[in-house]
């Protein structure tokens, strides 16, 4: 018994022969030069962009929370008075970020002093009726802040939900423990205080 071969005409399929076209045309687009290229020159130049999110910072100068900075206007006189700083991990609650920046305690300076989160605190603080201290201009924003930060960022008690407090050994009582207070009237919402000193020179 004879067997009949039989023979499939085989055809170019047209839509991938368009596609392998078309490639091949954007390629010779990008690389092509009128101008022949330079010894250890590239055809194709491209501008890349640059990764500003890989910058190198320490962990100790990294922000990660609230931070009241106070500090001695000038560290050999005293009676000139101290500075307060709020800093906060955002540059504000009023610009918003596309993605989390690394905000270091510089950095946050700047802010703070952008969008007025600090204030002057005189000399004789610790000796001042509790009336006239709650009605200093460094003692209101402070405690605006604060309200403020935790409103923000603290919607549920959690353990790590903390304020930092970073000073000298010149600062009095008095500063910290109005602070505290303050905190603890947050209840469950603030459930830590971290302190952090200054070395000399810092400011």
């Amino acid at each position: 018994m004879a067997f009949r071969r039989t023979e499939i005409a085989k055809s170019i399929e047209l839509p991938t022969f368009i596609d392998v076209i078309f490639l091949l045309l954007i390629f010779f687009l990008l690389t092509y030069s009128p101008v022949p290229p330079q010894k250890g020159q590239s055809t194709l130049q491209l501008t890349l962009p640059i990764a500003k999110g890989l910058e190198k910072v320490q962990l100790s100068e990294r922000l990660q929370t609230m931070m009241v900075e106070v500090f001695p206007l000038k560290a050999k006189d005293l009676t000139q008075g101290y500075r307060v700083n709020v800093l906060l991990p955002f540059e504000d609650y009023s610009v918003v970020e596309v993605r989390p920046r690394v905000i270091t305690i510089s950095k946050a300076r700047e802010y703070a002093q952008r969008y007025g989160r600090m204030a002057i605190l005189p000399a004789n603080y610790a000796a001042i009726p509790d009336k006239d201290f709650l009605e200093l201009d460094a003692i209101k924003m402070l405690d605006r802040e604060l309200e403020r930060y935790v409103e923000y960022r603290f919607k549920t008690p959690k353990p790590t939900n903390r304020i930092e407090i970073r000073a000298d050994a010149t600062i009095k009582f008095r500063l910290i423990g109005h602070i505290l207070e303050k905190c603890s009237s947050f209840g469950d919402l603030v459930p830590m205080v971290v302190f952090r000193t200054m070395y000399g020179g810092e400011q």
